[in-house]
């Protein structure tokens, strides 16, 4: 079954004022923040760079001069209030901002964890009712090579990947990581 989502106004609007405390963020990181201050707020300093980047490419996907001032009006303003007759060219632009910002995400995969992935090898090698030492031997590597996999303790080349991905033919656990 699939999720629909739907955005409305109050949410380009909460990214507005995301994008504006983000922006106010940076400027904290970059000139108050000590290098030690630095390392601890790490990923929230990645967090805020992406929502300012989400801005940028807003930016260039916005076909015309008139929405990109509006959007910059928005921002300035800190709220979205439209001003006579921009009602048609604001949806143009949500519906920008949506393809642009909201599904790019989805559009992404997901970090592999490789601890998780490790573990879920491991338990879809039992599964399968394989020795370490017997599939090491199927896929051409050694036992302490599978281990370190399993264990997630080393990563692996894409070659290896695909033999293990075709001597687990039900590698569908492996899918949910």
């Amino acid at each position: 079954m699939f999720k629909r989502y739907y955005f409305t106004d109050e949410d380009f609007e909460l990214w507005i004022k995301t994008y504006n405390k983000a922006r106010y963020l940076i400027r904290e990181y970059k000139y108050h923040f000590s290098i030690e201050q630095k390392q601890n707020h790490k990923e929230e300093f990645k967090e805020v760079n992406r929502i300012v980047n989400q801005y940028q490419v807003l930016k260039v996907a916005l076909p015309t001069n008139y929405q990109k001032e509006m959007v910059d009006r928005f921002i300035k303003e800190n709220k979205v209030e439209l001003k006579d007759n921009e009602s048609l060219i604001y949806r143009m632009t949500l519906d920008t901002w949506i393809d642009v910002v909201v599904n790019a995400r989805s559009n992404k995969l997901p970090d592999l964890d490789i601890k998780e992935f490790g573990k879920r090898l491991k338990e879809t090698r039992l599964k399968q009712g394989y020795s370490r030492k017997r599939a090491a031997k199927i896929l051409e590597i050694s036992e302490k090579s599978l281990q370190a996999y399993e264990e997630g303790d080393r990563t692996m080349t894409i070659a290896v990947f695909y033999k293990i991905y075709r001597l687990f033919s039900d590698f569908v656990s492996l899918n949910n990581i």
